[in-house]
């Protein structure tokens, strides 16, 4: 048994050259550099932030790859702590140098009858410092 392939035929009245150079080329048209991805960013998941990836890009009708990109471009970012907290760190900074002079002091028994005030302004000192941290409100309990 013999295979025979069907040879292309050029439509009747158009030389092959012709035709050839008026057909579409297959397949799927070429990017311009612009539009291409060119830089890539491995991130890494636990199991359950991977199954909350997938979630989310599934609600929103998107492969997980497609839904990362998007979220990565669209999203917010804040500050872990705002220029008016640092600028009240700095302050508290000052504070505590200023407070360091006076417990060398008590040490020394220079000023001992205010060591309880002292021993309260570092406990509230150390309140205050780590409200700033965790980005809390100053003005609460």
């Amino acid at each position: 048994m013999t295979y025979t392939t069907k040879r292309y035929k050029p439509p009747i009245g158009t030389s092959d050259a012709v035709h050839r150079a008026n057909r579409k080329a297959p397949g799927r048209p070429r990017l311009d550099d612009s539009q291409k991805h060119q830089c890539c960013i491995k991130v890494s998941y636990t199991k359950n932030e991977m199954e909350t990836v997938n979630y989310l890009a599934e609600t929103a009708g998107r492969k997980p790859h497609q839904y990362v990109h998007d979220a990565s471009l669209k999203a917010k970012v804040t500050a872990h702590i705002s220029d008016e907290q640092i600028e009240m760190v700095r302050s508290l900074v000052r504070m505590g140098n200023n407070f360091n002079q006076l417990v060398r002091k008590i040490n020394a028994n220079v000023l001992s009858p205010f060591a309880n005030v002292c021993q309260e302004t570092v406990n509230m000192l150390s309140t205050l410092i780590a409200r700033i941290l965790r980005g809390g409100d100053l003005t609460k309990e």
